[in-house]
């Protein structure tokens, strides 16, 4: 078992983050490597700041799901694995690193009143938001600075790696539109 002390060791300055990649049936088998029911994973809660995108200064706040491999010294051909899933809304940015916001479009209509040919002019305000759900991975280490905090929640075998990682595929086919 792991304690938060040992997760959130501060990480070194060259840490470096990867591309945040939407998960798909096609990126399962990077991710699973060769893993079996012999290997153990240790799975965390991940919590983070996400920049909303247009909006100075705004963020909230952000769970994820953290998964680590260490092989054992005696398995030399298995590499060690660590990767991070979130579900959210269209990601934004460079390094699909700011979440989609809602956006406020004023649109004006001009009507007119065929008895007194008055003009009418109706200002209305359109919420636009970009809510596809999907589910975001990250093969960066758990103990970025990204991270404010990690519980270590349990383990479970690399046998239900697959199974985790195709029911969080089916999730957001399922619920197409993030809430």
């Amino acid at each position: 078992k792991k304690d938060n002390d040992t997760i959130m060791t501060a990480a070194s300055s060259s840490d470096h983050t990867t591309l945040t990649k939407v998960l798909t049936r096609k990126s399962i088998p990077s991710l699973i490597q060769q893993l079996d029911a012999s290997d153990v994973l240790e799975c965390y809660s991940l919590t983070r700041k996400a920049v909303l995108n247009n909006f100075h200064n705004a963020t909230v706040q952000k769970l994820a799901f953290g998964i680590r491999y260490d092989p054992p010294t005696k398995s030399h051909h298995k590499l060690p694995l660590e990767f991070t899933l979130e579900y959210g809304p269209q990601r934004v940015g460079k390094k699909m690193d700011q979440e989609s916001t809602p956006s406020l479009l004023l649109t004006t209509t001009t009507t007119t009143n065929s008895q007194d040919q008055n003009n009418d002019i109706d200002d209305d305000i359109l919420l636009s938001w970009e809510n596809q759900g999907n589910v975001y991975y990250t093969t960066s280490s758990i103990q970025s600075l990204e991270w404010e905090s990690a519980f270590y929640m349990g383990y479970f075998t690399g046998a239900v790696l697959e199974k985790i990682l195709e029911q969080a595929v089916t999730y957001s086919i399922d619920k197409p539109i993030y809430q």
